[in-house]
């Protein structure tokens, strides 16, 4: 799963665990927050192979140009 879409269904779910908290559904905003956060953990993840990757690339550059 690509980031847009951990992030578009992390989101859904915090409004979706909003929307039963106002109606009184703990059990079920709950069980949104925890999907939720999961998702979030899953972006994190992705973003931090992204930020490891670059750096490479950026110190493999130097080392060939420097």
């Amino acid at each position: 799963m690509n980031i847009k879409k951990h992030f578009a269904l992390a989101e859904g779910l915090l409004k979706m665990a909003n929307e039963q908290v106002e109606a009184k559904d703990y059990r079920g905003a709950r069980a949104s927050l925890a999907k939720a956060y999961s998702h979030t953990r899953e972006l994190l993840d992705h973003v931090q192979k992204l930020l490891t990757l670059k750096a490479h690339v950026e110190h493999s550059a130097e080392d060939t140009t420097g």
